[in-house]
């Protein structure tokens, strides 16, 4: 991963300070798996499949993907006096896919000595959302602070696991399930 991020405060006055930011993110993963467990077919003399086995094998499987993301965000902080004062923040959340979750081994049966295939990427897209907060930081006596705030996400993309209890299956895929407040 590669990041860059620049900010700078500002301050019209002397109660406002708006601070903007921007962060740059590239994030490149691999995923290399070298034992995993093989679902095969057995057969008999014959050639018929008489069952499946699914036992660890030493393979040799890899695959990647990577991604770019440009993270704006802004802060304004208000002070009302020496001892309150108010703040509201628009972010841009960003967070790249896991990699065990983007690039998966594809469990396949295969029939005996056939080739493992490489881990497949779902293409998932990072977790993207806006994030807003509006607060408040008092001191209304000497050792006594208080902060209050409201925090709202807004996800254009969420990555979302299977869950067992419903019935997933363990290899079942993560998958992009778009819009969550």
């Amino acid at each position: 991963a590669l990041a860059a991020f620049a900010q700078n405060r500002f301050q019209p006055s002397d109660r406002l300070r708006v601070t903007p930011g921007l962060r740059l993110e590239y994030f490149r993963y691999d995923r290399h798996i070298l034992r995993t467990r093989v679902r095969r077919e057995v057969r008999d003399s014959t050639g018929a499949v008489i069952g499946v086995t699914r036992v660890p094998e030493d393979v040799n499987i890899r695959n990647g993907d990577g991604l770019f993301e440009v993270i704006p965000g802004v802060g304004v902080s208000w002070f009302a006096s020496d001892r309150a004062s108010f703040f509201v923040g628009v972010h841009r959340g960003f967070a790249p896919p896991r990699v065990k979750d983007a690039l998966i081994y594809e469990d396949d049966t295969l029939p005996p000595g056939a080739r493992v295939g490489d881990p497949v990427s779902l293409h998932l897209d990072a977790e993207r959302s806006w994030n807003l907060e509006l607060g408040t930081r008092s001191q209304p006596l000497a050792g006594v602070f208080l902060e209050a705030t409201l925090f709202y996400l807004d996800f254009s993309n969420q990555i979302i696991e299977p869950s067992l209890s419903s019935g997933s299956v363990a290899q079942a895929a993560h998958a992009n399930q778009g819009e969550t407040e």
